[in-house]
């Protein structure tokens, strides 16, 4: 049920009338009269209550609280903001046999930033050329950090026998950027709207955006779509986007989708999490893939400002339109928060919105994902995320 703030004046005169009630006399017009007076002073501390008020109920509410008000939400669920990260992987050094290295060693990636050694390791004794393999770690947190298996590094300091450089065989942990508030936000709203236990789509969405460098992830039942066939029991494909910072256009690489699996089959503790049938065998953990959608906006007429203005203006509100798109999973998704339909009315009425501020219209917008063909409505696939491919624009007319 909604609730109405009074504003300062409204609560001055209920607060006179009251008076007037009471003392069964009529207020006098003097501003300083002890009524008024009175009254206003508690208008005024009921303005502050009100404002309280309302500011805790939004600090209660995660759609609407603030930065720490949201995280104190978040650990009442468990739900915690992930920090920056930094990168973790194995190398493959080669050695001599009995030689050690040591923690802490330094090496140098492509990038030019330093990475580590986090523990001794000591070449064993009749494997000459082997090579060992050491767990390393960046030195500094963040996506800049992140290497991919096949990546060499160099030693800072060159050991007497040893190689100069090194490969990278796996990565354990992605290095990222501390979690946007927004991006958090959607996690806590996740749990409070969610119904977890047994395995089910909610908890693999948790267990998923758990790994650092999620930003999404969306679990079906069944094969993925390449997989043509009747599914098997247990079978869940779960289909991760990547947060921003690892791939502006979120496609997952497949260190991070090794990470999710991972977290998928077994708890931080290492329980297991192979549940209702499920096996490595059974779950598969895909990347989103993009589909293009083109534009065309026909019979532009503006009435102020330049039309190159008005084509930028208009390109970039499609553009932000069409990434508040993605994949609907039925029976975890709210309906009201349902955005998988992109309809041209949709995107007309975005085209129209900007026009409006150059006080202007468009004759007609069309979409379709491919160059020069028109759909009237497209619904994204389980694994789909909409980008805008182009957009043209013809017929344009500058009627200032």
């Amino acid at each position: 049920m909604p609730t109405i703030t009074p504003s300062t004046d409204e609560l001055i005169q209920r607060n006179i009338a009251g008076f007037e009630s009471a003392l069964n006399v009529k207020t006098p017009p003097a501003e300083k009269s002890f009524n008024r007076t009175i009254a206003t002073v508690e208008g005024l501390q009921g303005t502050g209550l009100y404002s309280f008020a309302n500011d805790r109920a939004r600090a209660n509410l995660a759609l609407t609280a603030a930065e720490a008000d949201l995280m104190d939400l978040g650990e009442n669920y468990g739900v915690y903001r992930t920090p920056a990260k930094i990168w973790e992987g194995i190398i493959r050094f080669i050695l001599p046999d009995g030689k050690t290295l040591y923690l802490g060693t330094i090496f140098i990636g492509p990038q030019g930033i330093k990475y580590q050694t986090t523990a001794n390791v000591i070449a064993p004794q009749g494997a000459p050329g082997s090579g060992v393999l050491a767990a390393i770690e960046c030195a500094g947190s963040g996506p800049g950090g992140n290497l991919s298996e096949g990546d060499t590094l160099t030693i800072q300091t060159p050991i007497e026998g040893a190689a100069r450089t090194a490969m990278v065989t796996a990565t354990t942990a992605l290095g990222t950027e501390q979690e946007d508030i927004e991006e958090y936000r959607q996690k806590v709203l996740d749990v409070e709207r969610a119904e977890g236990g047994g395995g089910n789509s909610s908890d693999f969405r948790q267990w998923a955006q758990e790994v650092p460098g999620v930003f999404r992830a969306y679990p079906f039942s069944g094969p993925p779509l390449d997989i043509v066939r009747d599914p098997y029991p247990g079978e869940r494909t779960v289909y991760v986007e990547a947060m921003p910072a690892i791939n502006p256009d979120g496609l997952a690489p497949q260190s991070l989708l090794d990470l999710v699996k991972q977290a998928c089959l077994a708890a931080p503790d290492g329980t297991s999490r192979e549940i209702l049938g499920l096996t490595a065998d059974t779950l598969y953990v895909r990347s989103i893939v993009r589909v293009g959608i083109y534009v065309t906006v026909q019979g532009i007429a503006i009435k102020s400002g330049s039309m190159g203005a008005a084509e930028e203006a208009v390109t970039n509100a499609v553009r932000d339109l069409l990434e508040t798109f993605s994949p609907f999973v039925q029976g975890l998704d709210a309906d009201f928060d349902r955005r998988d339909e992109i309809v041209a009315s949709i995107i007309g009425s975005a085209v129209q919105s900007v026009l409006d501020t150059f006080g202007g219209s468009a004759e007609s917008v069309f979409f379709g994902t491919t160059p020069g063909s028109f759909i009237g409505r497209y619904i994204l696939e389980s694994n789909e995320k909409p980008k805008l491919a182009g957009i043209t624009f013809t017929g344009a007319t500058n009627e200032i």
